[in-house]
């Protein structure tokens, strides 16, 4: 796989920090950030794949019709746009069926023809629809180097639960890298196994190497939690609202 221009644009931090929030479920910040981003000139197609996702979980079908409608032929981010497209035209209260066939052959033909880069778009925009299956189906077959594919495979295992070792030998890989993204997929690869202790280590290194990466502080803060420790969940939440502050203060 080449370098995916579009989240190379964005820079991992806030790449990962966006995804971080649509598989959370907070869209409405992921939406927020997008908006931000969007309106300091940042032409990045991938934000444009983050809000309509964002927004297809808000209900809004018809505002990710006319925001995506001019993509579904783009080579990098089509796949995907096609994808979301097919998905808002279906939750419509009057489907046009006519459209919804259109966009299924070009997915069809995407299937075939399309390269790493826009399997890999497609296959984010399914995971985040929550159609696991269909994103493994999409890049199963892709042999790829790029840390960001490696990591969306660890995901996709790891959501499906078939194979967690997989998973985790995976989202080593991505930790070597220092993707913040494969330290969160970790976490929560040890939640399942209720691995609180190497959670907390995982955590310890994602901090110090991404100190500004808002997730690690809301992670700590859960960590917390379930050690029922509201002494230091509530430092952490302080921590949060600070380190808000300061990224706050910074792009103004």
């Amino acid at each position: 796989m080449a370098t995916n221009k579009e989240v190379k644009e964005l820079d991992w931090l806030l790449y990962c920090n966006i995804l971080y929030h649509l598989q959370e479920g907070y869209y409405g910040t992921a939406l927020t950030i997008c908006d931000e981003e969007l309106c300091r000139a940042n032409n990045s197609h991938q934000l444009i794949l983050f809000r309509s996702i964002a927004m297809i979980k808000y209900g809004q079908y018809v505002e990710v019709v006319r925001l995506l409608h001019q993509f579904h032929h783009d080579t990098i981010i089509g796949f995907a746009a096609s994808v979301i497209l097919r998905t808002a035209h279906a939750l419509l209260k009057n489907p046009d069926r006519e459209e919804i066939s259109e966009l299924d052959q070009i997915i069809n033909e995407a299937y075939i023809n399309a390269n790493d880069d826009a399997r890999y778009n497609a296959a984010t925009a399914y995971m985040l629809l929550d159609n696991n299956d269909k994103a493994h189906s999409i890049i199963e077959s892709t042999n790829s180097s790029n840390i960001q594919f490696i990591v969306l495979k660890a995901w996709i295992e790891l959501n499906r639960g078939k194979d967690i070792n997989i998973a985790q030998k995976l989202f080593k890989k991505g930790i070597a890298a220092e993707y913040p993204n494969a330290y969160i997929g970790m976490i929560r690869l040890l939640e399942r196994r209720r691995n609180l202790t190497e959670l907390r280590q995982i955590l310890q290194i994602l901090m110090k190497k991404a100190p500004t990466f808002l997730p690690g502080y809301i992670e700590y803060c859960k960590v917390y939690l379930m050690c029922y420790d509201w002494e230091h969940c509530m430092e952490q939440i302080q921590r949060a609202l600070l380190l808000q502050v300061l990224i706050t203060n910074i792009k103004c």
